[in-house]
């Protein structure tokens, strides 16, 4: 956890909300889209078409303006992070409206809110043994080693 946010971290009654999106149903509903309006899509980074496309010629024209796949990757992630920014957002305001405060981390290590910092540091001291994976506390993330 960055240090900014270890002050308010681990408060009694306090609760972490972590938004999840899930990429691939986004993405599979773009693909639906586009089926549904004839549009095809080409692998733009190994420069050929997607194979198999073919076999779908009575829904879409792979050859009419087909669109780049890296771009529509691009698009449903950058799509997603703003349903999931606009969705803590919102969360936090109606937490503040609500007088119970609101606070949006910013700097949430990902490995150490799934409690690996825990495990490495049990295989730094020689003690690799079973590891249990847990979440980190305040207590547990004291920063930098040197």
């Amino acid at each position: 956890m960055e240090p900014h946010n270890t002050w308010v971290s681990n408060a009694s009654g306090s609760t972490l909300v972590i938004p999840i999106g899930d990429l691939a149903q986004t993405l599979i509903a773009v693909y639906c889209y586009l089926v549904q309006n004839g549009v095809a899509v080409y692998d733009d980074v190994n420069k050929r078409p997607i194979p198999g496309l073919d076999r779908f010629r009575d829904l879409i024209d792979p050859d009419d303006n087909p669109r780049p796949l890296s771009y529509l990757e691009f698009h449903v992630a950058t799509e997603l992070t703003a349903e999931l920014s606009t969705a803590t957002y919102a969360g936090a305001l109606m937490l503040q409206a609500l007088g119970l405060g609101g606070w949006m981390y910013d700097g949430i290590d990902m490995f150490g809110l799934l409690g690996v910092p825990v495990a490495l540091a049990r295989l730094e001291q020689g003690r690799p043994g079973r590891m249990i994976v847990s979440p980190p506390s305040v207590h547990q993330c004291s920063g930098p080693r040197s």
